[in-house]
């Protein structure tokens, strides 16, 4: 599998791997470009991983802190 993320629409996405494995999201097969909400499910094999994205309405990474 693999992540995604545009900033221009603040949005992830999800897409199906090339491999042997199925690329499981809440439940259902992965088959085609998929956007990924807060606290999806994403299946891996025996692996299951919840998504928390560090992007959203309350923090991007354009408002990252500045230090010296």
């Amino acid at each position: 599998a693999r992540l995604s993320f545009f900033d221009e629409k603040n949005s992830f996405m999800l897409y199906p791997g090339e491999g042997h494995g199925l690329v499981i999201l809440n439940g259902e097969e992965v088959t085609s470009p998929t956007q990924l909400k807060k606290f999806d499910v994403i299946k891996l094999g025996i692996s299951s991983l919840m998504f928390v994205p560090l992007c959203g309405d309350g923090f991007d990474w354009s408002n990252e802190i500045k230090r010296d």
